[in-house]
């Protein structure tokens, strides 16, 4: 065989393995979610809370000090979750107003208001990547829900990759919907009535 065409096989050889590589590579930094079809339902045993997340999304419940957390099986995202009694009432309209003084009102992307929750989604946040890679933005998504006299507080955070917003987003409006209030072994029942 020809010199030319060992040179000319090899350098193919190389080309097609860079290649291969490469489309690893890209394909890592966006990951595409699978649709959220398997919902699991947690229910936080203190109050009674209910909440529905796509087990083929995240990993099942751990106890991380207050909070219920669910890491992601595809990407940086975390899940958490916290049901707890607030004897002072701090309602939704105080809690935004801690929220603003302590993140600062410019990254407030959206903020709703009503009379038993409110919602906040902030931008800005940088996520940790080992090995000196580039950090990916990220984007945290906080809602509370108020029930009992706004006694009982129940909050929903995700702190989700940018580049995965839009599937997040679908997945949030469809856990929201079925999230439920209860009532458990620690709410003041005569104090909800």
């Amino acid at each position: 065989m020809p010199l030319f065409f060992k040179y000319f096989i090899l350098f193919s050889f190389t080309t097609l393995i860079l290649f291969i590589e490469s489309s690893s590579v890209i394909a890592g930094e966006k990951v595409s979610l699978p649709p959220p079809q398997s919902w699991t339902a947690f229910q936080e045993s203190d109050y009674g809370a209910t909440l529905y997340y796509p087990s083929n999304w995240f990993s099942k419940a751990k106890k991380n000090n207050k909070f219920v957390i669910f890491t992601s099986l595809n990407d940086k995202a975390v899940l958490s979750f916290r049901t707890f009694f607030d004897p002072l009432r701090t309602g939704a309209d105080e809690t935004v107003s801690k929220l603003k003084a302590g993140v600062g009102a410019h990254r407030i992307l959206k903020l709703k208001q009503g009379e038993m929750w409110y919602e906040a989604k902030l931008n800005g946040d940088t996520g940790v990547v080992p090995q000196g890679g580039t950090p990916p933005k990220m984007i945290t998504f906080v809602r509370r829900v108020y029930s009992c006299k706004e006694r009982v507080v129940s909050q929903i955070s995700l702190t989700y990759p940018s580049s995965s917003a839009a599937q997040y987003e679908v997945m949030l409006k469809k856990m929201i919907r079925r999230f439920q209030q209860g009532v458990g072994s620690k709410t003041p029942i005569r104090e909800c009535s």
